[in-house]
Order: C-alpha cells, then sequence, then structure tokens
C-alpha cells in the first residue's frame, strides 16, 4: 500500500513538475526572442507592485525585467532605459488558481478591489499592465506610464498572448491611469469562482 501511495505522489509530483517546466521554457523564450533590444535582468529587481498575487500559494515563480539596451524617447520627452517587468505564477490546479484570483483581486494593483468581469473605467496611479489567466498559471507585464503609447501597448499584448496565451485564456489590461478592462473571456460576473 506504501508504494501505491509513493508512486501515485511521485506520478502527481512529476505531472506538476512538468507543467511548471513548461512555462519556464515559454518565459525563456520570450526573454531570448527579445534579446536583440532588450537586457535580461533578474538581480535586485524591486518587489512588483502587482497587488497581493505574491501572497498566494503558487507552486512556481518567476520574475525578470527586459532592461532595452539603448536608450528610448519616453511620453515626456526623455531618454530613458525602458524596463518592462514579467511576473509569471504557477499553481498545482485550477482551484489553486481560483483561490489565488479570489485572494489577488481583493487587493489588486495599487491596493483596490476588482470584481470579476467588471471593467473599471479610471484606475488611479495604475500603469500599464496585460494579465494573462490561464488554467494553472498567471502572467503580468507591467511597465511604467513613460513609455505607454497605444500602438507599443497593443504590440506586447500580442507577444504576450502568442508566448503565453490559449484559445481559454482570460486577459486584463490596464492602461496608465485605467481602464481596467476584461477583453479575453471576461468570467461572468454572477460566477462566484474569483469572489
Amino acid at each position: 500500500m506504501k508504494k501505491i501511495i509513493s508512486t501515485c505522489l511521485v506520478l502527481l509530483s512529476l505531472a506538476s513538475t512538468a507543467q511548471h517546466e513548461e512555462l519556464s521554457q515559454k518565459l525563456e523564450a520570450f526573454a531570448a526572442d527579445h534579446s536583440e533590444d532588450y537586457e535580461k535582468k533578474t538581480l535586485n529587481l524591486d518587489d512588483p507592485e502587482i497587488g497581493d498575487i505574491e501572497e498566494t500559494n503558487f507552486t512556481f515563480s518567476e520574475r525578470y525585467m527586459l532592461k532595452s539596451k539603448e536608450r528610448v524617447m519616453s511620453n515626456l520627452d526623455r531618454e530613458i532605459y525602458a524596463r518592462y517587468y514579467i511576473n509569471a505564477y504557477a499553481y498545482y490546479d485550477e482551484a489553486e488558481r481560483d483561490y489565488a484570483m479570489q485572494y489577488w483581486l481583493q487587493n489588486f494593483i495599487e491596493g483596490q478591489s476588482v470584481r470579476p468581469g467588471r471593467d473599471i473605467r479610471t484606475y488611479d496611479y495604475a500603469t500599464p499592465t496585460i494579465v494573462i489567466i490561464n488554467e494553472t498559471s498567471i502572467i503580468v507585464l507591467n511597465y511604467e506610464c513613460a513609455l505607454y503609447d497605444r500602438d507599443s501597448f497593443r504590440e506586447w499584448r500580442n507577444k504576450m498572448l502568442n508566448y503565453f496565451g490559449d484559445p481559454n485564456s482570460v486577459i486584463i489590461e490596464i492602461k496608465c491611469g485605467g481602464p481596467l478592462e476584461w477583453t479575453k473571456n471576461p468570467p461572468d460576473r454572477r460566477d462566484r469562482r474569483w469572489r
């Protein structure tokens, strides 16, 4: 009996590791495909200002920054290094991901509470953010408002969808100062799963 239980635990562990390995490979490929213009940084990163997701029960997480190799012109007519922050969190199963979303939405970005499926017109102090929610993972890309323009935001959204999205992915988009929009597969507002 002990052999059967230990074998089952090993198999479950291997399945979980395989899921996280796939996410890790996608994250590496995403960084590698941008290596011509951006340098991947993993050390001495500030804690992301993306709410309480860091306090959820994830089984795997990875965080890095893509920093431009050359200065770019910001919206404020200054030359700055562009910095894009990628945070990825993987969960054991869909139920754990649901618990994480429920907890995170209560204290979302900038401490604001967000209701599943409901857009918010103005979102004070929010920075451009793209959130992709999959069956067992959550991937967040955010950057500072000085780099925001509509075309580049769409470009980053499409890149994120190509690497991390699937037909069932839920997408949250936040522009500089708002709005927050559930743009793909928004959850039903009456669904209590993430409340």
